[in-house]
């Protein structure tokens, strides 16, 4: 999702800050935008998965599939900070990381960049 159509979507669903929960939603979808823009600024190749409509991927498969320098690939899940993973996530999560890939689950823009430090 790019900074336009973040602040579209924002456009779109102001007022509905009340309704419980969605504050998190704000937080989660703010996350991911800074990742976008973080992952195009080192010019990453990334498939993505938006917060705000339902999945036309699989139950379970992360928010991002980064490609990165070296053919490294991390694959990176955003959670809110009181997000848990669904039981399809934790599935995808250890099938992936069986494999040998770069799984995390991530909460700030922060720590996705220190996920990028230790890759």
């Amino acid at each position: 999702m790019t900074q336009s159509e973040y602040e579209a979507w924002l456009a779109r669903t102001e007022g509905v800050k009340q309704v419980h929960g969605c504050d998190e939603v704000y937080r989660e979808l703010a996350v991911h935008t800074q990742i976008l823009g973080e992952c195009r600024r080192r010019g990453w190749y990334i498939v993505h998965a938006r917060p705000d409509v339902p999945t036309t991927t699989g139950r379970g498969v992360p928010d991002f599939v980064i490609a990165t320098e070296g053919g490294k690939t991390l694959w990176v899940e955003v959670k809110a900070a009181k997000g848990k993973l669904s039981l399809e996530q934790r599935a995808a999560a250890a099938w992936l990381q069986k494999l040998g890939h770069d799984y995390a689950v991530v909460h700030s823009l922060q720590e996705f960049i220190e996920l990028v430090r230790k890759k």
